[in-house]
């Protein structure tokens, strides 16, 4: 099966807006990050506590602040990802990477190529295979995946090339 599509700005975004979402790494430091804080804000309320002076203005000012670090901190920390993404995008030195792509998929391995090269993945080196309403992720790596928009493909209908890749792919699986 062959097809082809234009590989742009707005395919690379839903990627990692998707991958922002959905990878263990990203959820993990989301999670986890909430609670630095937490270890610092019972330091302060700790010495307060004992000192002999009965100052509490820091506890409370820092209590306050780690609820709402502990609330908001997931947001930040996509917007944060994001705008680093979108930083990237624009860079001038990435312009070639948005072009067009064209595929070839085949039971044994995914091919494309576009003016910048070209590359070949073996189904047993496919990671997973992850499908939204717009786009299927063929996850080559945890940070890495081949997008397949729904729309704009040309060549192939998105319902045919969604069936080879789940064929293929469970065919590795079942293989392993």
């Amino acid at each position: 099966m062959e097809f082809s599509y234009q590989f742009d700005e707005s395919i690379w975004l839903a990627f990692n807006e998707h991958n922002l979402r959905y990878s263990p790494i990203h959820r993990r430091t989301r999670f986890w990050s909430r609670f630095v804080i937490i270890p610092i804000a019972l330091v302060f309320i700790v010495h307060d506590y004992f000192a002999k002076d009965e100052v509490i203005g820091l506890t409370i000012t820092f209590s306050v602040i780690a609820v709402f670090w502990f609330f908001l901190y997931p947001k930040v920390y996509n917007n944060s990802v994001m705008k680093k993404v979108k930083k990237i995008v624009r860079d001038e030195k990435n312009r070639s990477r948005f072009e067009k792509q064209t595929f070839k998929i085949t039971p044994e391995h995914i091919h494309w190529s576009s003016a910048g090269g070209e590359s070949t993945v073996k189904w047993d080196k496919i990671v997973s295979v992850t499908e939204t309403d717009d786009y299927i992720f063929i996850y080559i790596s945890t940070v890495e995946a081949i997008i397949i928009p729904h729309k704009s493909l040309e060549g192939a209908s998105s319902e045919d090339v969604k069936s080879k890749v789940n064929e293929y792919f469970r065919k590795r699986t079942a293989n392993s």
